[in-house]
């Protein structure tokens, strides 16, 4: 068992300190301590004490009051400091962090007989996000305990809470102090530890896409950011690889994977951005994410989706390589790149979302052609990042099939074919930061031959697929128009709740299923004519803190 000294050491020069960068930029996080081990929440009365606090509020939920929010409170007043808590109550339904429960912790807070001193959620994702919204309007600052190493949103600036039956991102201070104890993250659902462990996989994903994006976009890049990830990332890869298929997780994957998590929000705090966190593969998260919450679906674990993405992307990566993008051709498509009626798709494939994320439309013609010669000139430099990162893209999807994690869109609950299609071709709308999606679409490198391989579960191969044969307007008939508007009127309460528990094969069982073969089969059928699009409509842009939690 660590001392409270040798868990805080761990993180001491990364937080709570400006940190002078040789990328140019201070980077900073503001988080007093991260503690991380066996029994690491019976720490909690020696920081409180530290930091001159007596009385403490606890706010949990059913489960995670059972599973850790007694303890906090035992090891609490057996220190003889005060503290009240607050569980919330669903009757069955799950916990979201909209206004009644804001409101309910708010009214708890004040009913405390004295001012408590600090705010500590136990809990992940949603309590995290509501710990960090009350404890900024009764201008305390929030603890967390960690019930999961579920999600990498610990440590951000961010809480994602739903207002007027919206999702939308608000920007707090983060946790003064996160606590990870590997007794408590042992007790979690094995679900959401593949969840966490999906979450930090992307993170090859993400260093790629930046990478890529540097090149050609002079993106500000920072190696001690960008390293910081890929290492922690690398540890977390390897021991996933020496897991067990089934059962409990080791403490030493439990807390690599809960420091992981926690320095992807120290990162994306330094970066004051998402880049070190998040690539393409949480496009596809997002707008399935974005997808069932509009049509009134149960939620799946974001890590869960994020995973699918990483194998998505792992996969087309290397199908890109040695692709030679003809000028002439791509210089006369995008000429007629009709960006109007782009716009037009987007609007109805994205619904009422389409006006935020046409706040931050990087995708017109003009923007499109300036980029082109620049992938031209730098096509090789390109391709030299991802064989560099193939190797670990590699490792990443032998991970995740022998942990059995979900790697397919058929493993997502109530996620179809239509919404599979609709992720490729669109979900590079969802942020405005470039990843190879948006490479692909300014080169027109054949992705419809990619999309309809992946959406059969056919082995891409491109010299036995015909171009001919497959033609992206003649898919499925309600792609474009069947998007986001809700087939249902969206709920008022939503809340996390684990998605299908289908087990996909491990890669051992994998590799002895039989493969799928042949071409498929070519839609006859026509798609529906297009009126005329009217011209592109002006954009106002929206101020960072309006922007849609898909926008982070």
């Amino acid at each position: 068992m660590k001392t409270l000294e040798e868990m805080a050491a761990r993180f001491a020069d990364r937080l709570n300190r400006d940190i002078v960068c040789a990328c140019g930029q201070t980077h900073r996080a503001d988080i007093d301590y991260v503690l991380i081990g066996e029994d690491a929440v019976k720490c909690v009365p020696r920081v409180m004490r530290r930091k001159g606090y007596k009385t403490a509020l606890i706010l949990a939920d059913e489960n995670t009051w059972e599973v850790a929010g007694k303890t906090v409170r035992d090891v609490i007043r057996k220190s003889k400091f005060k503290s009240w808590n607050h569980v919330y109550q669903r009757d069955g339904e799950t916990l979201c962090a909209d206004e009644r429960a804001m409101d309910e912790g708010a009214e708890a807070f004040l009913a405390c007989p004295q001012r408590p001193d600090v705010l500590i959620t136990v809990g992940t994702g949603t309590l995290n996000d509501l710990g960090k919204q009350i404890a900024a309007a009764m201008d305390v600052r929030c603890w967390n305990v960690a019930t999961a190493a579920s999600m990498d949103g610990f440590a951000s600036t961010v809480a994602a809470l739903t207002r007027g039956n919206l999702k939308v991102t608000e920007y707090y201070t983060p946790p003064e102090v996160i606590i990870g104890d590997t007794r408590i993250l042992k007790t979690a659902p094995r679900e959401m530890t593949l969840a966490g462990i999906a979450d930090m996989a992307a993170k090859y994903n993400a260093r790629l896409d930046w990478r890529i994006s540097r090149i050609i976009n002079r993106e500000h890049y920072c190696d001690l950011i960008a390293d910081g990830m890929l290492a922690v990332t690398d540890d977390i890869i390897d021991l996933a690889l020496e897991a067990p298929e089934e059962g409990e997780f080791s403490d030493a994957l439990l807390e690599r994977l809960m420091e992981g998590l926690v320095l992807s929000g120290v990162y994306m705090s330094y970066a004051g951005n998402s880049r070190a966190a998040s690539g393409a593969e949480h496009h596809f998260s997002h707008f399935w994410e974005m997808w069932l919450q509009v049509n009134g679906k149960p939620p799946i674990y974001h890590g869960v989706k994020v995973g699918v993405g990483s194998m998505t992307m792992a996969d087309l990566y290397p199908a890109y390589l040695g692709f030679r993008i003809d000028e002439a051709k791509a210089r006369e498509r995008l000429e007629a790149f009709d960006e109007a009626a782009e716009i037009e798709t987007l609007k109805q494939v994205y619904g009422d979302a389409a006006p935020m994320l046409l706040a931050d439309y990087a995708y017109g013609k003009a923007d499109r052609l300036k980029r082109l010669l620049v992938e031209i000139e730098k096509q090789a430099e390109i391709e030299a990042e991802i064989r560099a990162m193939m190797p670990r893209l590699e490792r990443m999807k032998q991970a995740l099939l022998h942990i059995g994690a979900k790697t397919r869109w058929e493993q997502l609950p109530n996620i179809g074919e239509v919404q599979a299609r609709q992720a490729m071709r669109y979900c590079k709308a969802m942020r405005p930061q470039f990843t190879l999606l948006q490479l692909i679409h300014d080169t027109y490198w054949p992705i419809d031959r990619y999309e309809e391989a992946w959406v059969k579960g056919l082995e891409y191969k491109e010299d036995t697929m015909e171009a001919d044969e497959i033609k992206i307007e003649e898919q499925i008939e309600e792609v474009k128009p069947e998007a986001v508007p809700a087939e249902t009127p969206a709920p008022k309460k939503r809340g996390r709740k684990p998605g299908s528990k289908n087990k996909p094969k491990t890669e051992k069982k994998a590799a002895e299923a039989p493969k799928r073969r042949g071409r498929p089969k070519k839609v006859v059928e026509e798609a529906p004519q297009t009126a005329p699009a009217p011209a592109a409509p002006k954009v106002v842009r929206k101020k960072k803190e309006e922007l849609p939690y898909w926008l982070l």
